[in-house]
Parts: structure tokens; sequence; C-alpha cells
């Protein structure tokens, strides 16, 4: 079975035009397909937003993300883990918001929970005492950083760990 990297870059340029400024995906005239389908789709945007709000565009019967090709398109290369979207906005394929990232790293570019008490991110009240737990998350493990009394003294603790464990990719709301 051919693999979701079974496609080049030269490949992708020649069927689809993106624009790094804008993110866009448009298709261009192809040589592999019928000639209806050609008057149909080119200059067209390629592509639809699935479920979870990304970009897919079907090449060659096979699904691809538009974030991922983006990254193939301009680099040449397909990224060797994840391509994480800076501005945390999925269909946003705009090269300048697009970087590689490992699943670490993708996690720790996410929205603070919207079920969070303090919607202060790895921040929790502990009603029992009155007092701001601290955590932070980094490669899977849990890491304790304190109890203080007020939530700014808690988001400084938080921020100066996210800054020293997640260095570009921290996130703190």
């Amino acid at each position: 079975m051919a693999s979701k990297t079974d496609i080049t870059a030269d490949y992708v340029r020649s069927i689809l035009d993106y624009d790094p400024a804008t993110g866009i995906f448009r298709w261009e005239h192809r040589t592999d397909i019928r000639a209806c389908d050609n008057a149909r789709m080119v200059g067209k945007i390629a592509g639809s937003l699935d479920a979870k709000g990304y970009r897919r565009i079907i090449i060659n019967r096979r699904n691809y993300a538009a974030h991922r090709l983006a990254w193939l398109y301009v680099t040449g290369e397909w990224p060797t883990d994840e391509v994480d979207h800076k501005n945390l906005n999925k269909d946003d394929n705009r090269f300048k918001e697009l970087r590689e990232a490992t699943t670490s790293d993708n996690g720790c570019n996410r929205r603070t929970r919207s079920d969070s008490g303090t919607q202060l991110r790895g921040i929790h009240l502990d009603k029992r005492y009155g007092r701001y737990v601290v955590k932070i998350q980094r490669h899977g493990k849990r890491i304790y950083l304190g109890t203080v009394s007020t939530a700014k003294e808690a988001t400084a603790i938080y921020a100066a760990a996210a800054d020293k464990l997640h260095g570009e990719f921290k996130r703190l709301k």
C-alpha cells in the first residue's frame, strides 16, 4: 500500500498553485484527468473543511491535510512529524503561520480547556484550601510547580515554566 508521502513536491506543484501569503491552494490544469474535470476545477480553491476544521485536499483518491501539503510545496520535503498552526486557526495555511512540531510541541500550543474553572492554563483552584495549584506538562509527564495563594502568582509561575519547557510553542491562555 502506498504511504501518505507517496506524492512529490514537484507533482503537487504541477497540479496545485499555492500562495504562501494567503495559504490558499488552487487547482492547475492537469493532464492526468478528463478535460471536463479540468474545465470544472482549474482556478477553483482546492479542498474542503473536515469536521475538525482542517482543510483537506483529495489527490488521486487520497486525502491530504492542506497544511502538510503547504509544507511540502514550500520546503520540498514532507514534514518529519506534525505541522502546527501558530495562531490555532486550523484553516489558516499561510506558510508564516505553520511550523514543524512534535506531538508534544503541538500539545503546548493549545487553548485552555473550556471547562477549566480558572480559565488559566495549568492552574486550578483547590477549593478546600482556597489556594491555586500550578502544574505543567511536557513529553507526557505532569510536573507539579507549587501551590500559591493568588492567581497572579500562579500565572507568573506557570509562565516562567512554560518559557523554559515550551519555548516558542508556549501558550498561556
